[in-house]
């Protein structure tokens, strides 16, 4: 089972957003992500609060207090996004789905509103969050 918080397991299906500023080791941790994702069907995703393994190589990871510090959203803004997505696709933290149904249930409620008013990302032309080669 994979275990990431929920913008780790929505947003990959809207982006190929590449971070060059951070460490080999987080580039190579988002490619395997994106590929597991996109790919393997048979595959349960577990939603978690708070920072999971793709947060702990990034360059803005606190390991020390356990938290992201990223300067377009820091520990506390990162936990609303991961809540409006959930709240957007109808589950909560400690949810799993086989990614088969998670696929199905993303195609089903994107975009959510979040992705459209309030997400970052998509402010900074990084993410469209209609639209998804992925699912």
């Amino acid at each position: 089972m994979l275990e990431l918080r929920p913008h780790h397991i929505f947003c990959p299906f809207f982006t190929d957003f590449e971070s060059p500023d951070r460490e080999e080791e987080f580039q190579q941790v988002t490619q395997r992500l994106r590929k597991k994702l996109r790919g393997e069907n048979n595959l349960r995703v577990k939603f978690i609060k708070g920072p999971d393994q793709i947060c702990k190589p990034c360059t803005h990871y606190d390991a020390e207090r356990d938290r992201c510090d990223h300067p377009r959203g820091d520990e506390e803004e990162v936990q609303k996004w991961d809540h409006n997505i959930l709240k957007g696709l109808n589950l909560e933290v400690g949810n799993s789905k086989k990614l088969t149904a998670l696929k199905e249930l993303i195609r089903e409620k994107h975009p959510l509103d979040f992705c459209i008013e309030k997400c970052p990302y998509k402010k900074a032309d990084l993410c469209e969050p209609a639209d998804s080669n992925y699912l």
